[in-house]
């Protein structure tokens, strides 16, 4: 299904060239439509703020990879390179972007998937351009070393970025002399997390690393929230990019997590504008900017996008420097740490929030938490004591 076509840039004359169809590819259902959504608006931002002196007038159409699956996906590829003739295509989510990658390569079409996944990116016509789970993982482990962190109590989603996420999470704590003590996967849509936080809180990890979409995402962190009351202290909870997908941050109030920033207040300052009531995710947002920008760059250059994408491999963008090594077809960048504080997430070095966040904290404000099954029905109760320290 075509979700919607738009143009940018400046008004043109009727003498000059034809317009330039940019594709955008987002999965609108499922676990990953929260995500998507941010994605569309920064495409969008990244078009309507081109300058007046691209030789060209470029339109975005959105097509509907739908909840991702195989069918949806090359579905919606094969509308944009078929019927909209479109000169690029820019998608979101891994599970999408491996199954437009074959299409875009059979049409020629460049396709820039903004996922993690690497084999994705062939460094002919498919790219990927955000952090690879090597790098999230090695600024999560030098981000824990530097807290004091030293064991790791893992719980997470069974899902491709996520299991990338994960393993090389465990490659770089290895490799730091970090220990991951408990490793619980479980399937998506799953809410019930007692049994594990227990056998997770037997180990007394320095920290809890979770990872997982809604609704599981908002279950583990109430279920984390019972164990800090029972025990009367915070328990020390990180991931990599899933806390930022929260549907409410004040459940993670104090967690830290790894991800992409907008460092660039120019930029950061065109989605308040053109969204100043709506809380953005910035995870995809600056990438999914930046592609459109590059593509842009390469339809207005004298190489052509393909060669100009081939040759591409330094890139001063929205999120700062991105490079690619030579003969890969992956771009890569550096994330940063970011903390939920009052209820917002903002960057650790500078305190910056995301776009959009302006709640205050108040941890009463929701009164649906889980019932207490930590707590022991008698505090002098040996057994029971050892039920709580579990927890």
């Amino acid at each position: 299904m075509l979700l919607s076509a738009c143009s940018g840039g400046s008004n043109r004359t009727p003498s000059e060239p034809s317009t330039i169809k940019i594709g955008v590819i987002i999965p609108t259902q499922g676990q990953s439509a929260s995500l998507a959504a941010s994605f569309e608006k920064a495409v969008r931002v990244s078009v309507d703020t081109l300058p007046d002196t691209t030789k060209h007038r470029y339109q975005l159409v959105v097509a509907d990879a739908g909840g991702g699956t195989e069918e949806e996906s090359k579905r919606a590829a094969r509308q944009l390179v078929e019927e909209h003739k479109v000169a690029a295509v820019v998608g979101g989510i891994s599970k999408v972007g491996e199954h437009v990658a074959p299409i875009a390569t059979e049409a020629k079409v460049p396709h820039i998937c903004i996922c993690s996944i690497p084999t994705i990116g062939d460094g002919r016509y498919n790219y990927t351009n955000i952090p690879l789970a090597e790098d999230e993982a090695e600024a999560w482990v030098a981000e824990a070393k530097a807290r004091g962190l030293r064991t790791i109590a893992i719980l997470a989603q069974k899902y491709a970025s996520v299991d990338g996420h994960v393993s090389a999470l465990k490659i770089a704590a290895r490799a730091a002399g970090l220990q991951v003590v408990y490793e619980y996967r479980f399937p998506a849509g799953a809410t019930d997390f007692l049994k594990p936080m227990m056998a997770a809180g037997a180990t007394n990890p320095d920290v809890y690393f979770v990872s997982a979409y809604e609704p599981s995402l908002t279950a583990l962190g109430k279920q984390i929230q019972v164990a800090q009351k029972v025990h009367g202290k915070d328990l020390n909870v990180a991931s990599i990019v899933a806390i930022s997908l929260a549907t409410d941050l004040r459940i993670f109030e104090g967690a830290w997590y790894t991800d992409s920033d907008l460092p660039r207040p120019e930029v950061f300052e065109q989605f308040l504008k053109a969204f100043p009531a709506t809380e953005l995710i910035t995870h995809m947002m600056p990438y999914a900017y930046d592609s459109v920008r590059m593509f842009v760059d390469g339809i207005e250059s004298d190489a052509g996008l393909v060669s100009y994408l081939q040759k591409l491999t330094r890139y001063n963008g929205s999120n700062g420097l991105i490079t690619r090594e030579p003969g890969t077809g992956n771009y890569r960048s550096t994330p940063v740490v970011w903390v939920v504080k009052d209820g917002c997430a903002e960057v650790q070095a500078t305190g910056r929030t995301r776009p959009g966040c302006a709640p205050a904290y108040d941890p009463d404000a929701d009164a649906s938490q889980p019932a207490n099954p930590h707590a022991p029905t008698r505090w002098d109760d040996p057994a029971s004591r050892h039920r709580s320290a579990a927890g």
